[in-house]
């Protein structure tokens, strides 16, 4: 048998964290909890500055800036008292993007686990992000890169992590970036798709450099085709050689959808007729998206001045690989003086 009951009217603190962090421009929610009876009003205070307020609802940090970390009290009331806590450190982050020379793109948070910038380990010698608690506790920070681009950045594992941890994901696909011997290593990842989520999880990182491929779809097939390093230190090279050595250079052989692994024939000049006059065309074929590159046609009479010709175009699109089949014809018929003409590749609008 119960002899007696007390019941507490006024508010009571009972548990919260003498130093909590967050980042600057995140939901994150003040660490304490209490009892109250009715309507409480919660207040963070500096000094006797009342820098937080809300009514019957938790504490939000996301309006504080990092030159507001400080020491604050929690306070709680009531219509029949209130209470206050001892003073709590509170630490704002700056935004993640700065340390990793990306402040452009939305940074966004998952799980416990704080991502933060900070200077102590980092790979350019100024700043890096970094698990605010180097642990298996979970926290993820995932950005988005939209259209078809090349990254790379330096990351490195906390020690006490075993080598098999998850530490980044493309969308739904894991990225092995785990090694043996710790230090900070560069990893390289070409990105197809419209729509990237680009997650980290526990660990360091730095430098995030973004090589955006969707204006120049000849560099992203390059990438494909042929080894980074390559494309990204020798690129006229790639573009200029002749892996195939049948004439055509590595360029030529995207735009007109051949092979660089094996010789290809010449293109088809051939003469059509209409409305009994003849004319010179070539058909080819071509990616359907050029990004910013154009085809068109030139003649000439004397192999010494080449004009650009208003060719008569015929297209056929090919759904299944995303091609073109091309014939520029020119607008020119021919008699008996002599006329050529050559197909022409230029990065102005054809």
């Amino acid at each position: 048998m119960i002899d007696q009951v007390s019941v507490f009217k006024e508010p009571f603190l009972f548990s919260y964290e003498h130093e909590q962090a967050t980042v600057v421009g995140i939901d994150r929610l003040l660490n304490y909890q209490a009892l109250s009876a009715g309507d409480s009003t919660q207040q963070l205070l500096a000094g006797d500055e009342v820098a937080l307020e809300s009514v019957n609802e938790p504490l939000n940090l996301k309006s504080l800036r990092p030159e507001d970390s400080g020491s604050y009290r929690l306070k709680i009331s009531n219509t029949f008292g209130e209470s206050i806590s001892d003073p709590i450190e509170i630490t704002i982050y700056d935004t993640l993007g700065k340390a990793v020379e990306q402040p452009d793109l939305l940074w966004q948070y998952e799980g416990e686990q704080l991502w933060i910038p900070q200077i102590y380990e980092t790979y350019d010698g100024q700043d890096a992000a970094a698990t605010l608690d180097q642990s298996n506790t979970y926290g993820a920070v995932f950005t988005s890169v939209n259209g078809s681009a090349f990254i790379t950045f330096w990351w490195k594992k906390p020690n006490e992590l075993p080598e098999t941890t998850t530490q980044f994901r493309v969308n739904d696909s894991e990225i092995v970036l785990n090694h043996p011997g710790g230090g900070w290593q560069q990893a390289k990842v070409l990105l197809t798709a419209q729509s990237n989520e680009l997650k980290w999880f526990t660990g360091f990182f730095d430098r995030l450099q973004i090589e955006y491929l969707d204006n120049d779809p000849f560099k992203l097939w390059a990438f494909q085709k042929f080894e980074e390093g390559e494309v990204l230190e020798n690129f006229e090279s790639v573009r200029d050689g002749d892996r195939d050595l049948d004439g055509f250079s590595n360029f030529l052989e995207w735009i007109l959808n051949k092979s660089i692994d094996f010789p290809n024939g010449s293109l088809d000049y051939n003469i059509v007729e209409t409305d009994g006059a003849r004319y010179l065309a070539v058909t080819f074929s071509r990616p359907a998206n050029l990004g910013s590159y154009s085809l068109f046609l030139e003649a000439t009479n004397d192999f010494q001045t080449w004009e650009k010709v208003n060719a008569v175009a015929t297209e056929t699109y090919h759904p299944s690989n995303d091609t073109f089949t091309v014939t520029f014809r020119d607008s020119v018929s021919f008699g008996e003086g002599a006329r050529f003409i050559r197909l022409t590749v230029s990065e102005e609008d054809g």
